[in-house]
């Protein structure tokens, strides 16, 4: 089920299911980044980053950092689905997939 995330607001992956005191079943989240192009000679380009903590809230390495230049982690789990420069297109212009 999508949920769009708006600015300043918060969900949380862990939170309880409504029906039942269990998580809800996740089998995959799709991380989304959309903009529009502006007029030359000015232009935006967004970058899509993940960064894969361990359980003590840092970056064991640096090939836990996922972004344009290294699409996806060693374990598979987060993937980038690749680069866009300046915001063309429909739709969401970066995604990153998470598989937990």
């Amino acid at each position: 089920m999508p949920i769009k995330l708006t600015k300043g607001r918060n969900i949380s992956l862990k939170k309880a299911s409504q029906q039942s005191n269990s998580s809800p079943n996740i089998h995959r989240v799709s991380v989304g980044l959309g903009w529009d192009p502006l007029p030359s000679p000015t232009s935006i380009d967004a970058d899509a980053q993940v960064f894969m903590l361990g359980l003590n809230g840092k970056v064991r390495t640096a090939d836990d950092f996922i972004f344009y230049n290294h699409l996806r982690s060693p374990c598979g789990s987060v993937i980038h689905k690749g680069d866009n420069r300046d915001g063309n297109g429909e739709g969401d212009d970066e995604t990153i997939i998470i598989i937990p």
